[in-house]
């Protein structure tokens, strides 16, 4: 019988390989709100089509807009071409400046993705989120009805 061989961690754990993106992100500050907001984007604003307007995915408490790699990656596969895909760090959170002042009321939140989209995707928008970010995701359809042709929440 041949031996087999596993390398494992310090833990003694199985050591797994780093996962790698299939489609890398772009990486880039604007400002919004008197914050540099940071945010990431696959594919390109020219992606975007009547039929396949801008997927916008927002993160939930204590995580980045780069959470959603793997979403993008299996989005992509499945439906076989690229997306417009936008994903803040909402503010404090990774890359986007933390505010001088404890400023993370519901409203700050609302305005900041508002501003945001107003520079990135004005003509319409489709909110994706992750659990705390659902109230920012499903708040904007009703201030700007016109922009969001749908919201949904993943959990």
């Amino acid at each position: 019988m041949a031996e087999t061989t596993v390398d494992t961690t310090a833990s003694g754990a199985p050591e797994h390989a780093a996962y790698t993106p299939r489609h890398n992100a772009q990486s880039q500050y604007l400002p919004v709100r008197g914050l540099q907001y940071h945010v990431q984007t696959w594919g390109q604003p020219a992606d975007a089509t009547p039929t396949r307007p801008p997927l916008v995915m927002v993160h939930g408490w204590m995580d980045v807009g780069a959470s959603f790699q793997f979403g993008v990656d299996a989005l992509a596969e499945a439906e076989g071409q690229t997306r417009w895909v936008i994903a803040p760090d909402w503010r404090g959170f990774g890359l986007t400046a933390t505010p001088g002042a404890d400023t993370y009321w519901f409203p700050d939140y609302l305005a900041d993705l508002e501003a945001l989209l107003d520079t990135l995707a004005p003509a319409e928008r489709f909110p994706r989120s992750t659990c705390w970010a659902t109230a920012w995701a499903a708040t904007s359809p009703c201030t700007t009805p016109a922009c969001v042709r749908s919201a949904s929440a993943a959990w």
